[in-house]
Parts: C-alpha cells; sequence; structure tokens
C-alpha cells in the first residue's frame, strides 16, 4: 500500500517538476516552498517524533529515463530538511540530478495506521562537514553502525555524497 502511494507520489512529483521547468501541466503546487512542522499540532508534532526517531526512509527518486526508484536510506531530521548519504554513483545521485522532485516515506507503524508520506526536493550538498560523522547522525546509528562493524569515519569514507531534501508537502499522515 505505501509502495503504491510513493510511485503514486513519484509521478505527481515529476508532473510538477515538469511544470517547474515550464512544461504544460495543469495542477501542481510551487515546490520551491518548504514548510515547517507545527509542534503544537498533535499530528505533526507526532510526524516530528518519528522523523527524529525512525531509522529507515524510503526514498523514491524518478531515474532519468522516467522509470521510479525507490530504495531505503538511514536519514537525519534536521528540524526542516532531511539529510542522507550515499555511496558516489548511485543511482540516486543521477536521478535527483536529473530531477530534483522526491518523494519520502516512513515505514508503516502499527499495521499501516500510522503512514508519513512526504514530498520534496532534493539537492547534492556540497560542504565537507555534512558527513556521517556528524555527531546526530553517529548517535542515532551507534548500534546500526556497531552491528555492520563501522563506525562514522569508517562509513563517512565509503558514502562520500551528502543529499539534502526540503519537505515540501506532507501528502499521508495518520
Amino acid at each position: 500500500m505505501v509502495l503504491a502511494g510513493a510511485i503514486r507520489s513519484i509521478l505527481s512529483a515529476y508532473a510538477r517538476w515538469q511544470l517547474l521547468r515550464g512544461d504544460s501541466f495543469h495542477g501542481g503546487i510551487d515546490i520551491t516552498m518548504a514548510f515547517q512542522l507545527d509542534q503544537n499540532d498533535p499530528k505533526q508534532a507526532h510526524i516530528a517524533e518519528r522523523l527524529r526517531n525512525e531509522l529507515i526512509l524510503w526514498l523514491a527518486s524518478v531515474r532519468p529515463d522516467g522509470r521510479p526508484h525507490l530504495v531505503p536510506v538511514w536519514f537525519l531530521w534536521e528540524g526542516e530538511t532531511i539529510l542522507i548519504f550515499s555511496k558516489p554513483k548511485n543511482q540516486k545521485l543521477s536521478n535527483v540530478t536529473a530531477n530534483p522532485a522526491v518523494t519520502v516515506a516512513l515505514d508503516s507503524a502499527d499495521d499501516g495506521d500510522d503512514i508519513v508520506v512526504l514530498e520534496g526536493v532534493a539537492a547534492l550538498v556540497n560542504d565537507p562537514a555534512a558527513s556521517t560523522t556528524l555527531a546526530a547522525y553517529a548517535t542515532k546509528y551507534t548500534g546500526k553502525l556497531a552491528d555492520m562493524g563501522w563506525t562514522p569515519e569508517s562509513m563517512a569514507k565509503e558514502y562520500t555524497e551528502a543529499i539534502r531534501i526540503t519537505p515540501t508537502r506532507i501528502l499521508v499522515s495518520f
């Protein structure tokens, strides 16, 4: 169910990307406008909590040939943006370079009653400080890194590319 929704979201994001490029498309929203989660709204506060605590995020992007691409990734919620890391030359890097419109989804909780899907805009990060050695990222994944025999520094040697996603819209939530 989440996968089918993510694929529909990718197609919707592609249509918005065409709109931004000036292609003719009726409908869509301005994907350059980010939003902030309202901590006073119980639903949005819950989404922010899940973004801070969940370990896996599903990243949906569009391949340059138009086919969808969906991968699980580790991520860091930075309050307004999502930071993920990639090995060089991975498909997701080509995808977001060609088309920055993405959809992200958290694994569903509570037998599918707690679904979070966000649309956003991805950008490659050209900042050496954006690394898996960031304290918040290293702390979040301490257990997983240890399970894999990695340290934040050893992971940083392989996962050298950073992608920052700015969410623009909540598509689905509980």
